[in-house]
């Protein structure tokens, strides 16, 4: 910022700033020196007739800031006659500012300011003020309205409107009596004292000195419902039920977890007076939690409100009629909750020269978090960071980067303040004490939102490092630097609160910014907020009507209404917000995601002359006379009590909780094991959960995620569910296992949540049904069939880090690792470990790591990737540790940063930081019928053009109407329902983001409410807000999942995805993020797609109201087994092909460098005007050399998955794709706004060098290819998935009649059956695979690319002669036998609904009437809905792919002729010897002996874990097994058993080959 710029921007300010003296002037000659009052914004500066800033005080106090400026005469001193001179800034001994404040009683001062200069007589000023007494006769205080309200806490309260009197410097004293005031002027109600009047008038004394008062007089609350007034309860219940009358005390279920009564009341009065007084602490008014008009139920909570007693006297007050209030008194005896915790263990540190390291060592460990503070940051992680060992005895390491400045490293167990340990990090060299300085500033309003651009520049000698901005948390400087570098840089940051602004150099050295601070004395400026005009008070908002004023809600649906505001005293432009206090608000309110959604900004409509807001009020809420609060500016509301809801056909303020809840194989010998339960939600039914269980020894952890969806038996309201955990047996240790987390949400967002040490959500805890169980039903025992195993701890062979440093500063960020874990009693693959990022700043990130081969019995291989956040760790490294590898004797390792230097691994990785990509991170909350959009990032300041992609027409290119410095883009979009998505383009040509934005829908009640295309009439107004806002670029979809985190202050990684807002209940919506071996009953739930912030709750019985728009289904959601349950009678107008239609793509010319790109449309629809087409792609390796990159260009797509970005419409292969080797393929999809396949264009591939070329090998007669291909892929709570489509085609010679392969870590599989453990064979419905013929089937893995099918085994005989004759009499096994809940009226029950269009065996009768017999009804499962519709895309659950509808999609009357026999003429031969190659590994399993020879150096391991090898370059080895599998490494490998001998590398260049002699 040049100085000519800077001078005039001081110059404005300093005028802005300048006061009237008249109240300080010279009494001697001022010869050179100069004094000024000066204003730093505060209303209680500088006032020269001041009143006490409490009216039960007989004082005042002064506060003046004046400015001597001497000219350059060097000031000796300054003093005062009165109290002494604050000296608050100098510049050169010549020009300074002092405050002077004091404490004054009433009367009159004057002040004398001395002034002593070098070589010059003393200055005198002299300033004069008075404290004034109030005058009673000039004051008028009184209610704005007559009758109090019902504020968010259920407790009461009424505004005053003041005159006279300025309540910004000046509190109402009252005795406390009934009450006590706020400093905006709200007046809360003592409940003590309505108890003694809640049928008289309420009245409050403000107390002044003197012995004076004014009183004021409201009305009671009940008294506008004198004829309503309730009786006593009818029903009373404790929970637990015996807590009364037993003198057995209570034990908590959880932390913080207490015993609750709940009444039913027969009232017409939303909030009837019950209130619990607890002894020695006040009381607490009851909460209505649901009911109806005459049958209502609260809740009240018995509270322990200290640790000190053990008993505490309870007394519950309820209303009966107009009689006198009955009070009930209960002494309740609690049991201490046991807490594990640190406070007697020591803790060593280890101080290195660029990092610092923490140990120590346990007995014990059940399942804490820790709460880490390195300087002012705050990371709360729990297992498995800084663990090794098994949970009893663990050790804790933990290593950090070591900042220049000393401070202090503490933490302690979380939610425990007993085991507090802090720890001294003493700084590096000597450093210097200087602070930065602020050069400019300015604050921009943004949008109606209260949201304003901070504009700041900063200077320091040794250059910032981190700044705070919104938060205590600390950031890199570079997140916010905007222009210049770290020693004179500009920075900006949206902020929408009064946070004070923080600035660290890099000694460690803070400037803290509050509102006032003084900056600058050439010219004089100060920091400060922008504030809110003086002529804007409460009365400014009293003015408020509504559309509709009295409202009548429906069942299920949202209401929508508009708020009209008319002031004279309120500026135009002026920000301010409302926000209803209804009950089911306030729950979005305290759960913290729904902020932004449920505040409503003004806007000055110039057409009435009237400020407007429209809002919503969400469904089966309160009825009642609803509060609401007025945010203005940064910091002031205001509230009031507004429109009513006069009926509403239920209240539903409750989570879903649990009725019953059983173990499964609880203490007994099994290796499947968990509970079964139900779940009930009496009004808006359950939607989805999520349950976390860790085991005692190895802190095991498995999390499910379930919906609706999933239920056993009954329905949303009252359905059976159950969590199954299927462990290996060798994997399997006898333990107990507990379950740590619950979170149930219902249709309406509303949760109930348990966590077993954290006190939040006590209130809702979804056990309350099952207090009197306790505890012990959240734990089961395993015992497993085999003994345990014995062994240390396992270790790392590998640890390879693909990234040497990242630019974290540019699109992309991510990082990626791959490492082997080794243990001899094998490794407990089903666990995650995670590989952790930490910063200088002390932020933390994790890397959940998955399976990606199993590589013997003794090892296995995991990688995992993570997109950095934007700046993470810049400047400096960022230190890497790896922890949470598991073994099957229950042991787990982990390694520090230290421990990875010392063994030789890469344990850093550095940052570097490019500032020329925009970045789209978050907007403003839009309406759906609003044009107005403003949305936020970084790299702003250079765009040229706003890209918006709606659902319904082509892309429009956009200018944005205003950019705010870097940060912000205002544009004007085209009101729409749907979501849309939005990227920008700069001047230098790169692209952002595509970030996608979902509106808030709002309607008209008097516009028909018909269903359009993409959003139901019922859609909420809460849009998620948990969302990811940048999806990772593998995910076909980009969700908004509303996800509470595995706990708050976990990492995302332990996130249980939570679906959009109103989920089809119907309609599965989560993935289990770490599913054991065996889904959880049933299959994956979660299919993230791009879904509207609400889909309807019960499919509509005529008109589907969903068409798919742009985003295939992610997950399978269930074996597409269950027909709709109310299966819609017409024909979807929209018909996704039944035949695919494959184009090949151009391709380069033939050669040692050649790739084949084959197109097949997998589905496509029609919709809003618009084409759309999904396709799956394979990219073949045709050449006679490796392809290690491969880029192409493709337009008009909404949707890409399994490639990366590199540029606007440009792709390449993924990073973590290294290389396609010759022959093979790899597959990716996309989904484009088109009607028939678009070739690829400016195709670009890379390949290796030409190798030697190698003799082929005849083809075997019995010869299986396998071709797989991703036609899914996304990342959900920190785990990788992938579908996969797979085809196996006989290019042999001869039939194969069975063929058997093994994969691993599959969460769902189908058009295959499992033969054993991770091995699968054809279904018993496909009989042969004739020559030339194939076979599909498809999978769900956890992974995040393809990999191989191993140990496959085609066996072959003779086609047969004959056909067969035999008409199988039942549907294939594997057809999915679960039927639909409610089936059209004429769909027998035992239709399957997906069976192989050549085996339709027992086929109904009676076809439905209403049901196509090729086109599926209601959804098409093959085409992408924006709301899973119980079908994945292309994915049936266990059937074969080839006909994936909802019915068959060729349902004969008669049993077809061609109809495969159930057993043919020709048996195969059972044979299951398999081998396969990975690399230079080869793997055989046998039933029978296995005998293996090698030459050169050979290493063979077998399934007993015995071992065979040489090393001699010229050694040769022969190996046997009895066990039934073996893997040799080596290059000269030859491996037989029985019929079967598989070569691999016998001479140079020869390929693996498979001979099978029972051919021949």
């Amino acid at each position: 910022m040049n100085k000519i710029y800077l001078s005039i921007y001081f110059l404005i300010l300093s005028i802005l700033i300048s006061l009237s003296n008249g109240q300080l002037y010279p009494i001697t000659p001022t010869h050179s020196a100069n004094v000024r009052l000066v204003d730093n914004g505060s209303p209680n500066y500088n006032v020269f007739q001041l009143f006490p800033s409490n009216t039960l005080d007989p004082s005042c106090v002064p506060n003046y800031e004046f400015l001597v400026d001497t000219n350059g005469v060097q000031i000796e001193y300054v003093s005062l006659s009165r109290g002494w001179p604050q000296e608050k800034l100098k510049l050169n001994n010549t020009k300074a500012i002092y405050l002077y404040s004091d404490y004054i009683t009433i009367g009159s001062y004057n002040n004398i300011i001395n002034i002593k200069l070098v070589n010059t007589p003393l200055i005198q000023y002299e300033l004069n003020y008075s404290c004034i007494a109030f005058d009673l006769n000039k004051i008028e205080i009184k209610f704005a309205v007559d009758t109090p309200f019902s504020v968010i806490n259920q407790n009461f309260a009424s505004f005053i409107d003041v005159k006279g009197l300025d309540l910004r410097t000046t509190y109402l004293a009252t005795n406390g009596e009934s009450g006590s005031f706020n400093a905006a002027g709200l007046f809360v109600w003592n409940t003590n004292y309505i108890i003694d009047n809640l049928y008289d008038d309420w009245t409050v004394s403000i107390l002044f000195f003197g012995g004076k008062s004014i009183n004021i007089t409201s009305k009671s609350y009940y008294y506008q419902y004198e004829n309503q007034l309730p009786a006593l309860p009818f029903e009373s219940k404790f929970y637990p039920p015996e807590i009364v009358n037993s003198s057995e005390p209570f034990n908590p279920f959880g932390f913080y977890s207490f015993p609750l009564l709940s009444t039913r009341i027969n009232t017409t009065i939303f909030r009837p007076f019950q209130l619990l007084t607890v002894s020695n602490y006040g009381s607490l008014m009851s909460f209505p939690i649901k009911g109806v008009k005459g049958d209502m139920e609260y809740s009240t909570l018995f509270l322990k409100t200290s640790d000190f007693t053990n008993k505490i006297d309870f007394t519950v007050i309820n209303q009966d009629n107009h009689n006198p209030l009955v009070k009930t008194n209960f002494t309740i005896e609690y049991n201490k909750f046991f807490f594990p915790n640190l406070s007697s263990v020591p803790v060593n540190i280890e101080v290195e020269s660029d990092m610092f390291c923490t140990s120590f060592t346990n007995d014990y460990f059940k399942f804490t978090s820790f709460l880490y503070q390195f300087d002012t940051n705050i990371v709360v992680k729990g297992f498995p960071l800084g663990f090794s060992g098994d949970n009893k005895g663990f050790s804790n390491n933990l290593c950090f980067e070591r900042p220049v400045q000393s401070t202090y490293f503490t933490f302690r167990t979380e939610n425990n303040y007993d085991d507090y340990k802090s720890l001294s990090v003493p700084q590096k060299n000597p450093i210097e004490l200087s602070t930065p300085k602020v050069e400019s500033y300015k604050i921009v309003k943004v949008s109606p939102m209260n949201k304003y651009l901070l504009t700041i520049t900063i200077s320091s000698s040794v250059g910032i490092d981190a700044i705070q901005f919104l938060s205590q948390e600390s950031k890199s400087s570079y997140e916010y630097l905007v222009d210049g570098d770290k020693y004179n840089g500009t920075y900006e940051v949206i902020i929408d609160a009064q946070y004070t602004p923080a600035f660290r150099d890099e000694n460690g050295n803070w400037l803290r910014l509050y509102d006032g601070t003084l900056i600058s004395l050439d010219p004089v400026v100060y920091y400060n907020y922008p504030s809110v005009p003086k002529t804007i008070t409460y009365s400014s908002f009293s003015k408020v009507t509504f559309l509709y004023d009295n409202i009548n809600m429906t069942e299920g649906e949202d209401f929508y209404n508009i708020a009209y505001l008319e002031s004279d005293s309120i500026p135009h432009d002026f920000s301010f917000s409302l926000i209803s206090l209804d009950p089911i608000t306030y729950s979005y309110l305290i759960a913290d995601r729904y902020l932004q959604n449920i505040m409503y900004p003004f806007t000055y409509d110039s057409t009435i002359n009237k400020f407007t807001s429209k809002f919503v009020i969400p469904a089966n809420n309160a009825f009642d006379k609803l509060s609401y609060a007025i945010i203005g500016g940064l910091a002031n509301e205001y509230y009031f009590s507004g429109l009513t809801v006069n009926n509403s056909p239920a209240f539903d303020n409750e989570g879903p909780l649990f009725t019953k809840f059983e173990k499964v194989n609880d203490n007994v010998i099994n290796t499947l094991f968990g509970w079964r339960f139900t779940i009930t939600d009496k009004y808006n039914g359950f939607r989805n959960g999520f349950i976390k269980v860790m085991g005692s020894i190895d802190s095991s952890t498995y999390k499910f995620n379930f919906t609706v969806q999933n239920r056993i038996s009954g329905d949303k309201h009252n359905g059976q569910y159950e969590i199954l955990i299927n462990l290996l047996p060798y994997q399997c240790i006898s333990q107990q296992y507990t379950i740590t987390q619950v979170e149930l949400y219902d249709n309406n967002n509303i949760s109930s949540i348990f966590k077993l040490y954290s006190p939040e959500y006590y209130l809702k805890n979804p056990f309350i049904n099952l207090y009197s169980e306790g505890l012990e039903i959240t734990t089961l025992s395993a015992i497993c069939p085999q003994p345990a195993l014995q062994d240390v701890q396992p270790t790392i062979s590998l640890f390879t880090v693909y990234n040497q440093s990242i630019d974290v500063g540019s699109g992309n960020r991510r990082v990626s690792f791959r490492f082997n874990v080794d243990s001899s009693s094998g490794v407990k693959t089903s666990q995650s470990p995670k590989v952790y990022l930490s910063t200088k700043l002390f932020q933390i990130i994790e890397c959940e790591a998955k399976l990606e081969l199993l590589i013997s019995a003794t090892t296995a291989s995991f990688s995992c990737s993570v997109d950095l956040p934007f700046s993470f760790g810049y400047p400096g490294k960022l230190l890497l540790s790896v922890y949470g590898f598991t073994n099957n004797a229950g042991k787990y390792g982990g390694l520090s940063s230290k421990n990875l230097r010392d063994l030789g691994y890469q344990y850093s990785i550095d940052t570097t930081f490019s500032t020329n990509s925009p970045v789209i991170t978050e907007n403003d909350n839009i309406l759906s019928v609003h044009s107005d959009l403003v949305f936020y990032g970084y790299g702003f300041n250079k765009v040229v053009d706003v890209i918006v992609k709606y659902n319904n027409q082509e892309t429009v290119h956009l200018l944005p109407t205003q950019i705010f410095g870097s940060s912000a883009i205002r544009v004007q979009i085209s009101p729409t329902e749907d979501p849309f998505t939005v990227q920008v383009l700069n001047s230098d040509g790169i692209y952002s983001n595509e970030y996608i934005i979902y509106p808030v829908i709002w309607r008209y009640h008097n516009t028909p409410t018909e269903t359009p295309t993409q959003t139901p009439t019922e859609t909420p107004t809460q849009t998620p807000t948990e969302t990811p806002t940048q999806t990772p670029t593998e995910t076909p979809t980009e969700t908004p999942t509303q996800t509470p985190t595995e706990t708050p202050t976990e990492t995302p990684t332990e996130t249980p995805t939570e679906t959009p807002t109103q989920t089809p209940t119907e309609t599965p919506t989560e993935t289990p993020t770490e599913t054991p071996t065996e889904t959880p009953t049933q299959t994956p739930t979660e299919t993230p797609t791009e879904t509207p912030t609400q889909t309807p709750t019960e499919t509509p019985t005529e008109t589907p109201t969903e068409t798919p728009t742009q985003t295939p289904t992610q997950t399978p959601t269930e074996t597409p087994t269950v027909t709709p349950t109310e299966t819609p009678t017409e024909t979807p107008t929209q018909t996704p092909t039944e035949t695919p239609t494959q184009t090949p793509t151009p391709t380069p010319s033939p050669g040692s460098c050649n790739v084949s790109v084959t197109q097949k449309v997998i589905n496509q629809w029609f919709e809003n005007n618009q084409n759309f087409i999904q396709v799956e792609a394979t990219i073949f390796n045709n050449g006679q050399t490796d392809i290690i990159g491969y880029s192409f260009q493709l337009f008009n797509v909404t949707n890409i998955w399994n490639v990366d970005q590199e540029s606007a419409n440009t792709y390449k292969l993924p990073i973590w794709l290294p290389s396609i080797q010759v022959g093979s393929s790899f597959g990716f999809g996309y989904i484009q706004k088109t009607n028939t396949v678009v070739p690829l264009t400016s195709q670009s591939v890379q390949c290796k060098e030409i190798p030697t070329p190698s003799p082929t090998p005849t083809p075997s007669p019995c010869m299986i290819n396998v071709s797989q291909s991703i036609v899914n892929s996304w990342r959900e709570n920190g785990q990788d998935f992938i579908q996969v489509e797979a085809n196996l085609k006989n290019i042999g010679q001869t039939t194969v009649y069975q063929f058997s392969f093994q994969l691993f870590e599959i969460v769902n599989i189908w058009g295959v059956e499992l033969l054993s453990n991770n091995t699968y064979q054809l279904p018993s419905w496909v009989n042969s695979i004739p020559a030339g013929s194939s076979h599909n089937f498809g999978y769900i893995q956890k992974s995040y690319h393809l990999l191989p099918i191993s140990s496959q085994l085609p066996i072959c005989q003779e086609t047969p002669t004959q056909t067969p004759t035999q008409t199988p009499t039942q549907t294939p096994t594997q057809t999915p036998t679960q039927t639909p809940t409610q089936t059209p009226t004429e769909t027998p029950t035992e239709t399957p609904t997906e069976t192989p269009t050549q085996t339709p065996t027992q086929t109904p009768t009676e076809t439905p009437t209403q049901t196509p017999t090729e086109t599926p009804t209601q959804t098409p499962t093959e085409t992408p809905t924006e709301t899973p519709t119980e079908t994945p895309t292309q994915t049936p659950t266990q059937t074969p792919t080839e006909t994936p509808t909802q019915t068959p999609t060729q349902t004969p009357t008669q049993t077809p002729t061609e109809t495969p026999t159930q057993t043919p003429t020709h048996s195969p031969i059972p044979r299951p010897i398999t081998c396969s190659k990975f690399d230079d590994i080869l793997n055989f399993n046998s039933t029978e002996t296995i005998y293996c020879k090698g030459k050169g150096p050979t290493h063979c391991i077998d399934g007993y874990g015995s071992e065979c090898e040489t090393n001699d370059v010229d050694g040769r080895i022969k190996c046997k097994t009895k066990s039934n599998f073996i893997s040799c490494k080596g290059d000269h490998l030859v491996c037989k058993s029985n019929y079967l001998t598989c070569k691999v590398n016998i001479s140079e260049g020869t390929p693996f080959h498979v001979h099978d002699s029972s051919l021949e």
